[in-house]
């Protein structure tokens, strides 16, 4: 079943920040096929996800299908009618899964822990990862674009190497809002004890700081330097080893949240 979560969550996360980042996007700028190309791309992605959703749950924590369901029913109508409606589908196929992302987060809250403020930072946990994968993913694409339309502005992939920032910036600040909160009972018997010395368990959480957000932090700079150099090549280079490392690092945290009920 964790397996079957993790692969769920990740791409159905890949997805859902995809949308969203794309609309910050201008289609006048960047033409019709890169939304095509992106839309179908966050479908394909969520279709797969639908296709390993954990079975045998209660019906109240299948309720995000629904919204997934539909995410994918507004994206084919947006891919038959664009670019007619191109601005009002799209919002409608991100919020749609952006609460598919809430739903799916508030149905892992335990039970023991269900109150306002634990529910709040299961939430953010889960759109900030979201945010994260799907904006370096749309930068990569958007990267991409620039092999090929050698005469394109820069703003798109300034645009979306500033949402990539952005977004592990974010991640970083919730996922240290929730250390802060839980420190103390990860640290006790029973949570993952990685103060008691090198163990597996503390590879894999020193793994996901390090891998997962500091090494992209430090690339997410590289490669907005890169851009303002317009060194469009490079920085798609360094953003094929970003969406490996912020990929490992979310799939690290997925792992950490089953064995604490931490959201990481």
């Amino acid at each position: 079943m964790a397996l079957r979560d993790i692969f769920f969550t990740i791409l159905t996360h890949f997805s859902v920040g995809l949308l969203v980042s794309i609309l910050f996007l201008s289609l006048e700028e960047i033409g019709k096929l890169y939304f095509r190309v992106t839309t179908i791309t966050a479908l394909i992605l969520i279709g797969f996800a639908l296709l390993a959703a954990p079975t045998g749950e209660q019906a109240a924590a299948q309720v995000r299908l629904v919204f997934y369901v539909l995410t994918v029913a507004t994206l084919v109508v947006y891919n038959l009618l664009m670019p007619r409606f191109h601005r009002p589908l799209l919002v409608v196929a991100a919020v749609l899964g952006l609460v598919g992302v809430v739903s799916h987060a508030l149905t892992l809250l335990p039970e023991d822990q269900a109150s306002l403020g634990t529910g709040a930072l299961f939430v953010g946990t889960a759109v900030s990862s979201a945010l994260l994968l799907g904006s370096v993913l749309a930068a990569m694409i958007t990267g991409h674009w620039y092999l090929v339309q050698h005469k394109l502005s820069l703003e798109p992939l300034k645009t979306s190497s500033r949402l990539y920032l952005g977004s592990v910036f974010l991640r970083s600040l919730i996922l240290a809002v929730v250390l802060a909160v839980s420190w103390e009972g990860l640290t006790q018997e029973g949570g993952l004890a990685f103060l008691d010395g090198f163990n597996f368990m503390s590879l894999v959480f020193v793994c996901r700081f390090v891998v997962g957000l500091l090494l992209p932090v430090v690339l997410g700079v590289m490669i907005w330097k890169t851009v303002l150099i317009r060194s469009t090549q490079s920085a798609t280079g360094m953003l094929y080893a970003t969406i490996v490392l912020v990929l490992v690092g979310e799939t690290f945290a997925r792992f950490l949240f089953f064995a604490t009920n931490v959201p990481f």
